[in-house]
């Protein structure tokens, strides 16, 4: 890579069960997904989301970025 990332996980939480999902962004535009540690395409991630959020479902979500001139910050 080349040291810039933006990296997004959101965790699904229902029926007992937790999904995480991560989006990888290098350098703002290669775009890398995975689902539980598999890698997804975008518009498999994209609709499973956005049915996620059309039926109320709860995502929690954590924004790390980083870059090679300093140690990263994280918002939430």
């Amino acid at each position: 890579g080349f040291g810039v990332y933006q990296v997004t996980r959101n965790k699904v939480l229902g029926q007992g069960k937790a999904i995480e999902y991560v989006h990888v962004q290098d350098w703002w535009f290669i775009d890398t997904y995975y689902r539980n540690g598999e890698k997804i395409s975008e518009s498999v991630y994209e609709k499973e989301m956005e049915d996620f959020e059309k039926n109320g479902v709860v995502i929690a979500r954590q924004l790390k970025k980083t870059n090679a001139l300093n140690d990263g910050s994280e918002d939430s």
